[in-house]
């Protein structure tokens, strides 16, 4: 077997990301009393949100800021005066009751853990979201450690947050490593960087048109048991 440590990214990968954050947003909505037409409400925050991870990733700003920041932005775009603390913590509390798995995400896990491979999961999250919905999965048996970026102070593709792993995880070996992502900018190119293989989820056959390249690409996490064994 050649790889017996992965990384899984969290939301994306595992997670179905997409559906907490409509749940999310939904509750937020009805909670604050915003009225209009949902999916142009929820493209708005989307937009607004992504900017402000890029932010964090590029360490522009913290953890902290980013929590208020992209609240406060779109407090004013919507034109309603509600505090972005308040925003920010109901969002949060929201999105973490939600812990739908990606199909065949369980099957995976399953088949990997019965070969004794040390799963991970290392995830750009904020930590009281993520904490709370790992305990609330199925899949928490699983990994043997979670890693969140605002946690440790650094996020996905920053070479400290693995550093950081394999302080704990000091007998992991990086050619026997494998990291498991849907974002090419933050597992990808991190793992690419830090020097490890590198596996990009891809279930809908999105074309890559950047310049980093995974060494692997799949559609279906089931994939991942044939890669291992390469």
């Amino acid at each position: 077997m050649h790889y017996n440590f992965i990384l899984f990214d969290l939301d994306g990968t595992i997670f179905d990301f997409h559906k907490a954050e409509e749940y999310a947003l939904k509750k937020l909505f009805q909670f604050f009393n915003i009225k209009g037409d949902f999916e142009e409400l929820k493209n708005t925050y989307i937009d607004i949100n992504l900017s402000t991870w890029e932010e964090f990733r590029k360490q522009k700003i913290s953890a902290a800021e980013l929590k208020t920041k992209r609240f406060k932005l779109f407090s004013n775009k919507i034109n309603m005066q509600i505090s972005p603390q308040e925003f920010s913590r109901m969002y949060q509390k929201f999105l973490s009751e939600s812990a739908d798995l990606l199909d065949g995400a369980k099957e995976a896990l399953d088949s990997l853990k019965q070969q004794n491979i040390e799963l991970v999961l290392i995830t750009n999250g904020l930590a009281d979201v993520q904490n709370r919905r790992l305990q609330n999965s199925t899949i928490k048996k699983y990994f043997s450690d979670l890693f969140i970026s605002e946690e440790i102070g650094y996020a996905k593709p920053h070479p400290k947050i693995f550093e950081h792993i394999f302080q704990k995880f000091f007998s992991a070996e990086k050619d026997k490593t494998l990291i498991v992502g849907d974002n090419l900018e933050s597992d990808i190119k991190g793992g690419n960087d830090f020097g490890i293989k590198t596996c990009w989820f891809n279930p809908n056959s999105v074309e890559n048109v950047s310049t980093i390249v995974p060494d692997y690409e799949i559609t279906q996490l089931r994939e991942i048991a044939h890669i291992i064994e390469i």
